[in-house]
């Protein structure tokens, strides 16, 4: 049985996509001084300033706390110490290690589920032509291969269109042909918005203006 978008949107908001009501233009976010641990931790003293447009890549082994750090911006989590500015009033655009698409929606129903105004037909349509999901607005999560799902979930990103997007491992599950279709789109946000690409690997953007943080093993308490 199919979900009502409507209806199981109104619940679900966050597992997506994280929203605050009025919008700020950014001027640069700062890590001041971030501790975050479970059981051992996982982020020790960690300071960094980032840009207010362009590439920031998030880089190191898993394990070293990337997600972690990305959820702290994101709001998602609260640091055990430390204080991060200038995220006020930002809205966010994320692709998490999970899809975390709606089994009962279609394409276009996950896509649309963040919008206050849906995209027409035919703005869905040059959406998915870019990322080389043509034909497949109608078709279910379930129909789809792993990384047409990864790029649905990155369409949704794209549509919502925020002040910041962070992007955990876009390219997992990709082929070649996929993940250029990706970074293209990655390297044209970098224009006007400021983009947190979590990845283990950054050779394709080593050519491209950016800003690292790479968080090692070295680092961490042992």
């Amino acid at each position: 049985m199919k979900g009502d978008p409507e209806e199981v949107f109104s619940a679900s908001l966050s597992s997506f996509v994280i929203v605050w009501s009025r919008v700020v233009i950014i001027t640069g976010i700062s890590l001041l001084h971030i501790w975050k641990g479970y059981h051992t931790e996982v982020l020790k003293d960690v300071t960094a300033e980032l840009p207010s447009t362009g590439l920031v890549l998030l880089t190191g082994p898993s394990g070293c706390g990337k997600t972690t750090l990305s959820h702290l911006i994101l709001g998602l989590i609260k640091p055990d110490r430390g204080e991060i500015k200038g995220t006020e009033g930002l809205r966010f655009s994320a692709v998490f290690q999970e899809n975390r698409l709606f089994p009962g929606f279609t394409v276009a129903d996950n896509i649309n589920a963040p919008l206050k105004q849906k995209l027409t037909d035919s703005e869905m349509d040059e959406l998915l032509n870019k990322l080389g999901l043509s034909g497949i607005a109608q078709q279910y999560p379930n129909e789809l291969s792993g990384g047409m799902q990864r790029r649905v979930a990155f369409a949704r990103a794209l549509a919502f269109d925020g002040d910041l997007f962070v992007l955990d491992e876009p390219f997992a599950g990709l082929d070649d042909h996929a993940k250029s279709l990706v970074i293209r789109q990655i390297i044209s946000l970098c224009q006007n918005k400021l983009v947190i690409l979590i990845v283990h690997h950054s050779a394709e953007f080593d050519d491209l203006p950016h800003r690292a943080i790479s968080l090692a093993p070295s680092a961490l308490p042992q």
